[in-house]
């Protein structure tokens, strides 16, 4: 699944709402991660501080283990919902 844009709004390509605690993964099986920031919601993990990352505006902050944090702000085709967060 791929990232598409709504107002504010941060969605997979089949119109599911990304939210915090998803696991994504890169499509060449590379890297696995976890949501941990919705930046434009201002919806963030406790570990995550929103005035370090509200700058940047919008997008959604995924920890990789293999690299760490990593920012989207445009659509990624390589991002995909591997499972969903439990709520």
């Amino acid at each position: 699944m791929q990232y598409v844009w709504a107002v504010g709004e941060l969605k997979y390509f089949d119109g599911q709402m990304a939210q915090i605690g998803d696991e994504v993964r890169l499509a060449d099986g590379r890297w696995r991660g976890i949501v941990v920031g919705l930046i434009g919601e201002r919806e963030f993990i406790d570990a995550i501080r929103p005035e370090d990352w509200a700058f940047l505006g919008k997008g959604v902050l995924v920890n990789y283990a293999e690299v760490g944090l990593v920012h989207y702000d445009t659509v990624e085709q390589d991002v995909e919902l591997a499972r969903r967060a439990e709520r």
